[in-house]
């Protein structure tokens, strides 16, 4: 009797799985982000408020925003994750690597592009 509450168990378990994966991608593809690839050419940070901007040699050509010249990591962004994504950007723009930053084609963070993920 116990050995079948066990199976019965794990089988909830991988299926509780499988639903937090589905809807994890689910809400991953209904958000609207497009991507591109190219080598980060400017990390700005400013001392007097949380906005960070960062440039690229291939921003995207056309963009809902009304400055497609930087893409912006919001400044109400919690700190621990804009960290984690300024230091992203850092990475890129001291090594000079090709990375691939993910961008927001329906929003805009103030007339900026919204960033949304790094790598």
């Amino acid at each position: 009797m116990e050995t079948k509450n066990k199976m019965n168990m794990s089988t909830v378990r991988k299926m509780l799985k499988t639903c937090l994966l589905i809807t994890g991608l689910c809400s991953a593809f209904s958000a609207s982000a497009a991507y591109t690839v190219g080598t980060v050419t400017e990390v700005i940070t400013y001392a007097n408020n949380d906005r960070i901007l960062v440039r690229m040699d291939n921003m995207p050509e056309k963009s809902v925003c009304k400055s497609s010249v930087y893409f912006s990591i919001e400044a109400k962004t919690p700190a621990d994750r804009r960290h984690q994504v300024l230091s992203r950007a850092l990475t890129a723009f001291a090594t000079g690597k090709r990375t691939k930053i993910y961008y927001s084609d329906k929003d805009c963070d103030g007339s900026y592009i919204k960033l949304v993920r790094i790598g």
